[in-house]
């Protein structure tokens, strides 16, 4: 009898293991589904458009935005971002809304970061 709650004590130990190594996969699977839905994907840290069957997928970005915080406000809320560029350099970003709708503003604030380039 004690073998075989050992046996399922361990059973389930893994079970455990392989539910929470699947959670980042599962994780990782959906934004590269949202991001194909979007026509765009990720390859060494850049983001890219997906052109035509003819053509070939053109880069938009240098660096990727992992969003860390919303700090919602009824005026203009704060996101605070993780920046990777494609040379592995990494910064973190406050950036207001009123910041992210405007191309120049936003371009301007990851600019002054380094080397974070939006190519649009």
């Amino acid at each position: 009898m004690k073998m075989w709650r050992d046996a399922v004590t361990m059973a389930r130990g893994i079970a455990q293991r392989n539910k929470e190594s699947d959670a980042p996969t599962d994780e990782r699977q959906q934004k590269i589904e949202d991001l194909r839905k979007a026509g765009l994907f990720i390859r060494n840290n850049c983001y890219y458009t997906i052109g035509s069957e003819e053509e070939d997928p053109v880069i938009i970005s240098n660096f990727i935005m992992e969003p860390l915080f919303h700090i919602s406000d009824d005026n203009n809320g704060t996101r605070l971002f993780k920046l990777i560029n494609e040379y592995g350099d990494t910064r973190e970003m406050e950036i207001r809304e009123s910041e992210m709708c405007s191309l120049a503003a936003f371009q301007q604030k990851t600019g002054t970061l380094g080397n974070f380039i939006w190519c649009i």
